[in-house]
């Protein structure tokens, strides 16, 4: 997937500008930045939640769309359903057929599959950003976006959310962009790296030139120290 000059504006305020990029298949790429620098827009322009001012986005294949998953923010849940029924409901409405079998195996994926009849509101963070996961998987998509995947979430959390996106990455070959100002976290899971600044991408990286860069100083001086050229 390629995006090339890809501008939004809101109102006469450039949010981003003339982002380019491309994003190889299979990798996790970590979306870094600072609170308000535009990635959130970014991911919701990549999955077509927001149009775009100019530019484009080309998908790999054969001129079809690259199928995408996301969750932006927090998941959109329906408190008073089980996860299986959220579950099936975004597949309904999506259009995209999922037999009950598939829907458990999915939940089971990722680590739901022993909860049974209990309703989300009752979901810890951790498990409705499991769920979250899993709703973004409805449709077997190539690429999925996590925005913020593990905020506010405690230690063994984060661990879950993790592991989470590796196995999701190693054992369905799903490309993942995963946005966060946690470098020091990404950095645990991440292959590549996209720095964000004031809507652009300023610096592009693999994680062992992270590493590399990064051995006389904490990870978090180093992007400061990028962000800051």
């Amino acid at each position: 997937m390629k995006i090339i000059n890809l501008t939004k504006r809101f109102g006469v305020k450039k949010v981003l500008s003339d982002i380019n990029i491309t994003i190889q298949k299979g990798k996790i790429y970590g979306l870094v930045g600072n609170n308000g620098v535009g990635k959130t827009t970014l991911l919701r322009c990549i999955c077509g939640l927001l149009k775009f001012n100019s530019g484009e986005i080309i998908f790999d294949g054969d001129g079809e769309k690259t199928r995408i998953g996301a969750l932006i923010e927090t998941p959109g849940l329906f408190k008073d359903m089980t996860a299986f029924d959220n579950l099936m409901l975004k597949a309904k409405s999506i259009g995209y057929e999922h037999s009950k079998q598939e829907i458990l195996e999915l939940l089971s994926f990722v680590g739901l599959g022993d909860i049974d009849k209990k309703k989300v509101g009752k979901f810890s963070m951790g498990m409705k950003q499991r769920l979250g996961i899993a709703m973004a998987l409805i449709g077997n998509p190539e690429v999925i976006l996590l925005d913020e995947p593990t905020n506010s979430l405690d230690p063994q959390g984060i661990m879950e959310i993790r592991n989470l996106i590796l196995k999701v990455n190693a054992e369905r070959g799903v490309t993942i962009i995963v946005s966060s100002h946690a470098l020091d976290e990404l950095s645990k899971y991440a292959t590549d790296f996209l720095f964000m600044k004031k809507g652009k991408i300023i610096k592009e990286m693999k994680v062992e030139e992270l590493l590399s860069q990064s051995t006389n100083s904490s990870i978090d001086e180093y992007y400061l120290s990028i962000i800051n050229e």
